[in-house]
Parts: structure tokens; C-alpha cells; sequence
């Protein structure tokens, strides 16, 4: 997998974090809203993704690290979206307090 034109997400590891997002894909700028929630139950955290309109596209995908967490999605046209472990600690996914410090996201396209 390589991603192509990526951006990093400007996200904090505050529990249940809001914002607006223009991203670019296939050329096309794109304004989704995305909410990001520390889920403790399962020990991870998730991501809704909404539309520029506020229609939910995909709700609850879990964040796991080094691999496009949207590819089963593909046919919804939203890229590619990874988590990645900048301190190489070989985690599978953010702890509570990684979000947005050790562990970043980045979105872009998916290179075929």
C-alpha cells in the first residue's frame, strides 16, 4: 500500500474530538466532518466520517495502525486513511494518550 498526496489530520487525543476537514482525493477537494471517540470498552478509538451536508457515511471504524482502514470502503471514493505509528512501537493501535503525539493520521490516496 502507498499513499499518494497525503495530509496529516490535525487531531488531538482529547476523548471525543469534532472537526471539519477538506481533504483531497482523486483530484477533488472534499469537506467531510469527522468525530473521533476513545471507545474504552474495546480499548481503541473510532472514527465517524459525515459528508459536507452532515450525512453520515461510515460511523465507528476502528483505528488500527498500518493499514488503510478504508479500503473496505472503497467504493465510497474517501481515499485512504492510516494510522501511523511514528515511534515504531509495534502497536496495533492509538492508546488513550497517542492520538495526535506518537500516533498520527494520515489521509490521501491510495496509490493502485
Amino acid at each position: 500500500m502507498e499513499i499518494t498526496n497525503y495530509y496529516i489530520l490535525p487531531v488531538k487525543n482529547s476523548p471525543n474530538q469534532h472537526f471539519q476537514a477538506n481533504v483531497i482525493i482523486g483530484g477533488q477537494t472534499r469537506r467531510l466532518h469527522l468525530t473521533l471517540c476513545f471507545r474504552e470498552a474495546i480499548g481503541r478509538w473510532t472514527l465517524d466520517i459525515a459528508g459536507d451536508a452532515g450525512n453520515p457515511l461510515l460511523t465507528g471504524i476502528p483505528l488500527v495502525c498500518g493499514v488503510n482502514v478504508l479500503a473496505p470502503f472503497a467504493a465510497l471514493g474517501l481515499g485512504a486513511l492510516v494510522v501511523l505509528d511514528t515511534l515504531n512501537t509495534g502497536a496495533s493501535a492509538a492508546g488513550a494518550g497517542d492520538l495526535g503525539d506518537s500516533m498520527l493520521l494520515l489521509w490521501g490516496d491510495e496509490a493502485a
